[in-house]
């Protein structure tokens, strides 16, 4: 069963962000399904790749930020930084207790996801598409 499935809902119009996104919501998937079968290699490995892609996203979405001088960027970047702090927090639990809260991690990637890309990516969406991008 899926956990997260895309939609075009989600879309921000601008192909290479959408793809992003869809990769992330595939991350969580696996997530959820390493969860629900207890395996217990997948998270640990789905975190680190999860910690990687978020980086490239970020640095995508803040490229045009500052290619089209995106005035909401500050806030969004600050968005960016905490979900990377989040992931690192969770990486550092790992490390230190060798497990961590599988179901606390997927409702948190889950719940960051939809508000983050339904909510804080669409104030951008007009912005590019005025700038030609979208």
């Amino acid at each position: 069963m899926t956990y997260m499935q895309w939609s075009e809902a989600y879309s921000v119009g601008v192909d290479e962000i959408d793809e992003q996104h869809r990769k992330l919501f595939d991350m969580i998937n696996c997530f959820h399904q390493y969860m629900e079968e207890k395996d217990a290699s997948g998270p640990k490995q789905l975190l680190v790749n999860l910690f990687e892609y978020a980086l490239e996203h970020f640095r995508t979405e803040e490229q045009y930020f500052e290619k089209f001088r995106y005035p909401g960027a500050e806030s969004h970047k600050k968005q960016h930084q905490e979900f990377e702090t989040s992931v690192a927090e969770f990486q550092k639990a790992y490390q230190a207790r060798g497990v961590f809260n599988v179901p606390l991690v997927s409702m948190f990637l889950k719940e960051w996801v939809i508000c983050h890309v339904l909510i804080s990516d669409r104030n951008y969406v007009g912005f590019f598409r005025e700038n030609g991008l979208a």
